[in-house]
């Protein structure tokens, strides 16, 4: 069964499929990465957005692995701030 897909959705997938296609994304140096890090703000945003889709189910192993380190990282930034 496919669930059907929100325009959100398609909005992100089509975003990406572009960066990946011109060559936008790449390796990132650990500088980087510490740059490019989430605050908990944008992790909620990530978290409250990804709620509110719908996904196809051949998706759902890797949703379920992406919330999971979206979850990881909110809980240890939200319990650093207590």
């Amino acid at each position: 069964m496919v669930v059907k897909s929100t325009s959100t959705y398609n909005r992100i997938k089509d975003i990406l499929m572009g960066l990946v296609a011109k060559g936008g994304i790449r390796d990132l140096s650990k500088d980087e990465i510490k740059d490019e890090a989430l605050d908990q703000q944008e992790l909620e945003f990530l978290l409250s957005r990804i709620k509110d889709m719908t996904f196809k189910g051949s998706e759902l192993e890797i949703l379920t692995k992406v919330v999971l380190k979206l979850q990881n990282r909110y809980i240890k930034l939200t319990d650093s701030k207590e």
